[in-house]
């Protein structure tokens, strides 16, 4: 999966902190720190130095950085060495590589739907 060509729309430097959600149609490259939610219908990148605070929902997904939040992918995540998640994860296809950090619950299948938390 890692083989993945997808034109980013938009990318989040190194040097950039953004506070408040963020939605695009295209696909996102995050290298810097996002505190707030993310909608993405294309695919989402987090890189290495990429820091998220908030729910992630997308096409698909790469993630190489930290994630606080839950994580909801219609089609594959995966989840690289670098990666620390501290959430829930639904999604169709999960890889995980051998490294990563995943702290939650996960939920796969055809149309992953995650669990209601009852208080």
């Amino acid at each position: 999966m890692k083989d993945v060509n997808e034109k980013i729309d938009l990318t989040v430097g190194t040097d950039t902190k953004i506070t408040g959600n963020l939605e695009s149609k295209g696909s996102i490259r995050i290298d810097g720190h996002i505190n707030g939610n993310i909608e993405c219908s294309g695919m989402l990148i987090i890189g290495e130095k990429g820091w998220i605070k908030g729910d992630i929902k997308a096409s698909k997904g790469i993630i190489g950085g930290k994630v606080k939040g839950n994580i909801t992918i219609n089609d594959y995540l995966e989840l690289n060495a670098t990666s620390n998640v501290d959430g829930d994860i639904s999604t169709t296809l999960l890889q995980v590589d051998k490294g990563a950090n995943f702290n939650g619950n996960c939920i796969m299948g055809k149309t992953p739907t995650p669990k209601v938390k009852k208080d």
